[in-house]
This record gives structure tokens, C-alpha cells and sequence, in this order.
């Protein structure tokens, strides 16, 4: 059992926060903005997983 003691965020403030991560990764993964966002939408969501595949280097 969890206890979250973190207060409730509006959508609002998860988009901004969601949109700050994905440019900071974006710094190091560079042309692949539509794949970082949909990788953030599985983060959010409940049980997501992800397997990525690309081309090496």
C-alpha cells in the first residue's frame, strides 16, 4: 500500500511540467519530439510500458 502525501496538480501544471521535461530531454535527443511526447504519455499514465526501438547511435 502507497501513501501520497503530494498535493493534487492541475492539468494545466502537468502539461507545463510534462513540456519541460520532454525539452530537457530533447537536448540530448535530438529529432524525435512526437516520440518524446508519446513516451511521456505512457510515464503518466497508470501501468504504462514502453519498448523503443531505433536505429543504433
Amino acid at each position: 500500500m502507497t501513501m501520497d502525501n503530494s498535493p493534487a496538480l492541475a492539468i494545466g501544471q502537468v502539461a507545463e511540467r510534462s513540456a519541460k521535461i520532454v525539452q530537457e530531454v530533447e537536448k540530448a535527443v535530438v529529432g524525435k519530439r512526437e516520440v518524446l511526447n508519446r513516451m511521456m504519455a505512457v510515464f503518466l499514465s497508470s501501468g504504462g510500458h514502453i519498448l523503443l526501438e531505433d536505429f543504433p547511435g
